[in-house]
C-alpha cells in the first residue's frame, strides 16, 4: 500500500518537475506535430434507429426508488453485489424474477431515450422490449417484462417487427441490455476506460467510513478521470513532436526501473494498461494526501470538493497518483511523482474550463453545501473552491496550435 503525503515539499518537487518537464514541450509547440496516430479502438455502441417503436415502460412500473441516498447505510453501500458500476456503463438492467426485470441509473444526472432490449437464442437480432423516456439520477426502477402480460408484437434493432411468444422461455436464457440515445450518455458509452467501480469497506487507521455523499462523489470523479484519459487531447499529446519530454535528458515518462515510454508503440500500449484495468474499490482516507494499490482508490476528503476548480496544487493530480499505483507504478516513476501527474492534472483542468467531461457543475453532488455538513468528515477549505486564473501549460500549447483544437483554444482565449 502507497502513502501520499501532502506537504509544500511534494508541492514544491511536483510542480519544479511539472515546470521544466512543460518548458520543454512549450519549445516544440511551433514544430510540426502529428495527427492522433494511436490506435486504440472505441468500445462498440450498436447503432439505433432514431423510429423504433416499443411499448413505454411506465406502463409495466412496479415500483421506484433511489440508490445512494444519504440515509443508505455503510453495509449496503460498500455491498459490492448490490453496489456497483462499469465507468462507461452507469445504466444496468437485471433479470429479478420470471416476469419482472431491474433498471439502476449509477448516472449523477437523468438520462433521457433510454432502450431496454433483449436476446434470446431463437432470434437473430436484439428484441426492442420497452423504451423509459427519462430514468432519473441514481435510480432504481422494478417493471414487469411487457410479454408476461401477453404482449407478443416486438421491433428488433434493425427495424423489422417480429412476433414472438415467450411463454416457454426461461429468464435464464434471455439476456438484457440498455442503451441510451441521450447524447450524454453515448459520449459515456464509447469511452474506452471500463473499470468496475465498487465502495471499499475501509475502515479504522487511516481510512474513514464511506457513506452516501462521498460515494456520489466518487461517481463523479472516476468518471470525469476516464474521460480525461480517454480524450483526443490526451492522445494527441502523447504523439506530439518532442512531447512529452522532461528534465530526464530529453526522454519520455519513465516506469520505476527506469525504463523511458518514447515511442507510439509504447504509449499504445501504456494507455491499453490504463484503459484495461479492471477494478478500483473506493474509499475515503484520512492520512493527508490518499492511499492506493491494487484496486484500492482513495483520497481524502478536500479532494472531494476541489477536483472541480485545480486551485489546490493537487486534487485531481491526486486522484491520478493513487490509480498510478494501482497500475503498478511506484513513486520512482513520473506516474506517481512529476511529469505524468501534473500532465494529468493540467488535462483535467483543460477538460473542466472547455466543459468536455461528464460533470462539471460541484452543485449536482453539492458536497461542499452546509446541507450536507454532517455526512463530511472535515470542513471545506472555501480557498481550495476558487476558480483557476491563467494558462496552464497544455493551455497554452492549445492556443499556440489553435488549429488543432479550434474549439478548446477559442474558449481559452478569454482566460488569457
Amino acid at each position: 500500500m502507497k502513502k501520499t503525503y501532502k506537504n509544500k515539499i511534494k508541492t514544491f518537487f511536483l510542480y519544479t518537475a511539472s515546470a521544466v518537464f512543460f518548458a520543454s514541450f512549450a519549445a516544440g509547440c511551433q514544430q510540426q506535430v502529428y495527427n492522433i496516430p494511436l490506435d486504440i479502438p472505441r468500445p462498440s455502441v450498436p447503432t439505433e434507429i432514431k423510429n423504433l417503436r416499443a411499448d413505454d415502460a411506465e406502463q409495466y412500473s412496479v415500483r421506484k426508488s433511489l440508490i445512494l441516498q444519504n440515509e443508505e447505510s455503510f453495509e449496503t453501500i460498500t455491498d459490492q453485489e448490490k453496489r456497483y458500476f462499469y465507468v462507461n456503463q452507469p445504466l444496468q438492467v437485471k433479470w429479478l424474477s420470471e416476469t419482472t426485470i431491474q433498471v439502476i441509473s449509477y448516472a449523477m444526472r437523468p438520462v433521457k431515450d433510454v432502450r431496454i432490449w433483449m436476446n434470446i437464442p431463437e432470434y437473430q437480432e436484439d428484441i426492442y422490449l420497452m423504451h423509459i423516456q427519462e430514468l432519473p439520477a441514481l435510480s432504481q426502477q422494478v417493471y414487469t417484462v411487457p410479454f408476461s402480460k401477453g404482449v407478443t408484437e416486438y421491433q428488433t434493432r434493425s427495424g423489422k417487427w417480429v412476433s414472438a411468444f415467450f411463454d416457454s422461455v426461461s429468464q435464464n436464457n434471455i439476456k438484457y441490455s440498455i442503451t441510451s440515445l441521450d447524447p450524454w450518455y453515448q459520449k459515456i458509452a464509447g469511452m474506452r476506460p471500463h473499470w468496475k467501480v465498487t465502495f471499499g469497506n475501509y475502515s479504522g487507521g487511516n481510512w474513514r467510513e464511506i457513506n452516501a455523499l462521498y460515494a456520489r462523489e466518487w461517481i463523479i470523479m472516476i468518471t470525469n478521470m476516464a474521460a480525461v484519459f480517454d480524450s483526443d487531447e490526451m492522445l494527441y499529446s502523447f504523439t506530439a513532436v518532442n512531447y512529452p519530454k522532461s528534465n530526464n535528458n530529453g526522454k519520455h515518462f519513465h516506469t520505476d526501473s527506469g525504463y523511458y515510454y518514447s515511442s507510439q508503440a509504447d504509449y499504445e500500449k501504456l494507455l491499453t494498461q490504463i484503459y484495461n484495468k479492471e477494478h478500483f474499490n473506493v474509499g475515503v482516507t484520512a492520512i493527508g494526501g490518499g492511499l492506493g494499490g491494487g484496486a484500492t482508490l482513495g483520497v481524502d476528503t478536500w479532494v472531494f470538493y476541489s477536483h472541480y476548480y485545480g486551485s489546490n496544487s493537487e486534487d485531481s493530480a491526486l486522484i491520478a497518483h493513487e490509480m498510478g499505483h494501482g497500475l503498478g507504478f511506484g513513486h520512482s516513476s513520473s506516474f506517481c511523482y512529476g511529469e505524468f501527474q501534473a500532465y494529468v492534472q493540467d488535462l483535467y483542468g483543460l477538460l473542466l474550463r472547455t466543459e468536455a467531461l461528464p460533470y462539471t457543475d460541484d452543485s449536482v453532488n453539492g458536497f461542499y453545501k452546509e446541507e450536507n455538513a454532517q455526512y463530511r468528515y472535515n470542513g471545506v477549505a472555501q480557498n481550495y473552491r476558487q476558480k483557476r486564473k491563467g494558462l496552464n501549460s497544455i493551455e497554452k500549447f492549445i492556443i499556440a496550435n489553435s488549429g488543432l483544437f479550434t474549439r478548446d483554444a477559442e474558449i481559452l482565449k478569454q482566460y488569457q
